[in-house]
């Protein structure tokens, strides 16, 4: 069985989230690239940021991107979970209640499945 046919609970719990809370996967290409970081920030500061919800961010290959993003973590207890380059997007795309990312090909590719 793969990882995504299981449900999102369970998912969850596999990667090392809260099975609980709502969800939000924030991701650019394998680069990082994008307004992720503008976008985290603002998330940072609205009422997303509570204890019941948490954020996936994909960092891709982009060190700047997650040296900053650590900080912003560091001031924001639990509610970023931060990957750099990973294999699993899939698997953290259905562990999420709600998807953000540039809509270039492997993305939606990634979404479809």
């Amino acid at each position: 069985m793969a990882l995504t046919e299981l449900d999102q609970k369970t998912l969850r719990k596999i990667l090392g989230l809260n099975e609980t809370k709502f969800t939000i996967f924030i991701g650019g290409s394998g680069q990082g690239g994008g307004k992720i970081y503008e976008l985290a920030k603002l998330l940072a500061k609205s009422q997303i940021s509570n204890d019941k919800s948490q954020i996936i961010v994909v960092c891709g290959q982009n060190r700047q991107l997650m040296t900053k993003l650590m900080k912003l973590s560091e001031s924001n207890p639990g509610l970023f979970h931060l990957f750099p380059y990973v294999n699993n997007v899939r698997e953290l795309m259905a562990a999420s209640d709600i998807v953000v990312g540039k809509a270039g090909p492997n993305i939606l590719f990634e979404s479809i499945f």
